[in-house]
């Protein structure tokens, strides 16, 4: 149904759907069916007239892209410096696709190094950004590997700031 909608942009009647709806209805699709993602990132950026909007859903695109090296690369990406995490909304939507729900397995791999690059982010980043930052990468993943893996990070670095600690510790 919801594949409908978006294609055809016919929402149900009486609803109201904008061009950001749409996209966001799209990024969920392209996970949902894994095989059509080309397709639907192709229409749906044809679908954008904004242009800083489109270079925004280029960059989702990678993190929802069913490709893991095209994944893994965005990620690494946020990584290497403070101008591939801005704007920092951009970076937390792409982190919320890397890590959904629907990818836990794989995303389980993105925590030590996000962790390990928390300090640098509260240096470079605003003041919430460390705290968003730890929410989306924690939030969806309810395994234990994850809760072990964030408790022997945090052991293994006593020398973090409190304040982080408290950070992960609320964010999962």
């Amino acid at each position: 149904e919801l594949y409908s909608i978006w294609k055809d942009m016919h929402p149900y009647p009486g609803l109201e759907l904008s061009e950001s709806d749409y996209t966001d209805m799209s990024l969920q699709l392209m996970l949902a069916f894994p095989d059509e993602a080309s397709n639907i990132a192709e229409v749906q950026e044809g679908r954008i007239t904004n242009p800083d909007r489109k270079e925004t859903f280029g960059v989702l695109c990678k993190a929802a892209s069913p490709d893991y090296e095209v994944r893994r690369a965005l990620f690494n990406s946020f990584l290497e410096s403070p101008e591939n995490r801005r704007p920092e909304s951009r970076v937390l939507s792409a982190m919320a696709l890397l890590c959904h729900w629907s990818r836990q397995d794989e995303a389980i791999g993105y925590i030590t190094p996000a962790l390990d690059a928390l300090p640098e982010i509260q240096r470079t980043g605003d003041i919430f950004f460390p705290a968003s930052w730890c929410r989306t990468l924690l939030g969806c993943q309810q395994n234990q590997k994850g809760k072990d893996i964030v408790d022997g990070w945090i052991a293994s670095h006593p020398e973090t700031n409190p304040l982080l600690v408290t950070k992960i510790l609320q964010a999962y």
